[in-house]
């Protein structure tokens, strides 16, 4: 049999259907057969050779979604305008590694490119590391995927995040987090800083922040500074400017007895939470100066007895924290945070409840100002536990969708009202500088079957929606979100979504991500080019 001509593209889910349909033929008694196949490949039979002629090359589509069919596996739809019907365009794994990938969601990477992170816990002798008192930290392998089309993916580098060893078989994994791309103009060049990637390492037993500066030809590591001999969980950073970087690092206390160890912790300099910001692309961050939006948290989860029976309220304090963040201008951006506080409702026992607040970011003064609280999430009367916290940071803030639009920041929240705060339908609030808010009327729909709204333009924003008898649909308001009308269908062959513990918003097609604007690459803030763009004039603070 020749096999010289199967297409064994890496990546290439199209070469492998050809090849197995190839070899189907191959058994049957038939001397001549040909097979076209759905990815538009084809297998033939000649004699005692099979042949694979590959699909012709798949010409690029501006808009990109994802989500899992009713056969199990994860395909692509695209479009030239997102109206009208999504095109599926191939699939984007295999059956055996949708467990393995953190997301059906295709990403943003520049560029005109679409990325995918595919993450794996190591085998064998790689499966853990030590950390500074010698306990095991688990190593997360994470590959960054890049493609222009959605279905055939090249391999662009692997890190090695870790998850923070806390005493217990925890609930608190490791994160690794994204940061959309800029396009930066020096002189008569200009070099893409691709979607960056960030978390956690251990390093010589050390756990440390991680970003990874992308810029095609090589990675550079970020220098963070991370507090020695503390349990960095995650870090997380957003583009703010095209050079711009605003992080926030997160360390939790040991669940373990804090007697005879190589390397005692001194839970007091735990810091809980620390903000960053990076002025050159993220390559060097700085911690900000003052955080008086984070006062509760401060008063209530710092000082916290440092007995290691208080180490859990203090980690799902930590661990609930949540913030969405959106520039106005170069020197100024709007945050949306669930900022976690505690109560003791009985002695020894507390309950985790959350503040929503509005903020002021000023990277000038290095400090986070606390504008206007929103809501108070709490617990229910006399009960111990999160109840509050989680409603507020999965619920509220879910999808964390911030959207530099308009002069100004939309955020798409689910204020809390109904028993299940799955249920909450989302509302879109705008501001222009933090303090002075306009609501939008709250969408009609429930806030789990709502995907991640991004902006397409200058003055319009589109959000994926299940809606049942249609399918997967797409929605689009020109107007903040006072107003929806329906644009596209994504899919009306997927399976329907089901509700997931602690997810409040879409998960399968949960958001449309834009690649190109015709033929060149899309600008990835396309409701506020300077963010991401160098070449356009920011607005004055």
């Amino acid at each position: 049999m020749d096999y010289s001509k199967f297409p064994y593209q890496q990546g290439s889910a199209g070469a492998g259907v050809g090849v197995r349909q190839a070899r189907m033929l191959g058994a049957m008694d038939t001397p001549a057969l040909r097979r076209k196949n759905a990815d538009g490949s084809v297998s033939r039979k000649v004699g005692e050779r099979l042949y694979v002629d590959p699909a012709p090359e798949q010409e690029l589509d501006a808009y990109l979604s994802s989500g899992t069919f009713s056969d199990g596996l994860v395909r692509a739809v695209a479009s030239a305008d997102a109206r009208g019907v999504f095109r599926v365009r191939g699939q984007v794994m295999l059956r055996d590694e949708t467990e393995a990938w953190n997301s059906t969601a295709l990403n943003y990477y520049g560029n005109g490119k679409a990325s995918v992170l595919k993450m794996t816990w190591a085998k064998g002798d790689a499966e853990k590391v030590a950390d500074f008192n010698g306990w095991p930290a688990y190593v997360l392998d994470a590959v960054q995927y890049q493609s222009r089309n959605g279905t055939s993916y090249g391999n662009v580098y692997a890190i090695k995040a870790t998850q923070t060893y806390l005493g217990t078989v925890s609930e608190f994994t490791t994160n690794i987090q994204m940061t959309a791309p800029t396009l930066v103009r020096s002189g008569e060049k200009s070099q893409w800083l691709y979607e960056a990637l960030s978390g956690v390492t251990c390093i010589d037993g050390q756990y440390c922040f991680f970003y990874v500066v992308d810029v095609g030809s090589r990675q550079l590591y970020a220098n963070i500074k991370t507090v020695a001999y503390q349990l960095a969980k995650d870090f997380a950073a957003i583009t703010v400017s095209p050079l711009g970087r605003f992080g926030i690092g997160s360390y939790m206390r040991p669940e373990y007895p804090l007697f005879d160890l190589p390397h005692p912790i001194d839970v007091s300099q735990c810091p809980g939470i620390e903000f960053h910001y990076s002025e050159d692309g993220g390559l060097n961050f700085a911690t900000l100066d003052s955080a008086p939006i984070l006062q509760e948290f401060t008063d209530t989860v710092l000082s916290l007895n440092s007995h290691t029976q208080y180490a859990p309220t203090f980690n799902l304090a930590v661990n609930f924290f949540s913030s969405v963040t959106v520039p106005l201008n170069p020197q100024q951006a709007v945050v949306l945070m669930a900022i976690p506080y505690v109560m003791e409702v009985r002695p020894g026992n507390h309950a985790v409840n959350a503040k929503i607040k509005l903020g002021v970011v000023d990277f000038v003064s290095r400090t986070v100002v606390e504008t206007a609280v929103l809501e108070d999430s709490v617990t229910p009367p006399g009960e111990s536990g999160w109840d509050g916290a989680e409603a507020a940071a999965v619920g509220y803030l879910a999808g964390w969708v911030g959207i530099p639009i308009k002069g100004g920041a939309l955020f798409v929240v689910r204020p809390l009202g109904a028993a299940d705060y799955r249920d909450n339908p989302p509302r879109c609030l705008f501001t222009t500088d933090g303090v002075n808010i306009q609501w939008q009327p709250p969408m009609p729909w429930p806030g789990w079957c709502v995907g991640v709204a991004r902006a397409i333009s200058k003055d319009t924003i589109v959000v994926p929606v299940y809606e049942p008898g249609l399918g997967y649909v797409l929605y689009q308001s020109g107007d903040l979100g006072a107003t929806w009308t329906l644009r596209a269908t994504l899919s009306d062959k997927a399976r329907a979504p089901q509700k997931i513990t602690s997810r409040a918003h879409l998960l399968e097609f949960s958001q449309v991500t834009k690649l190109r604007d015709g033929a060149a690459p899309a600008n990835a803030t396309p409701g506020a080019p300077w963010v991401s763009d160098s070449r356009f004039t920011p607005p004055n603070a």
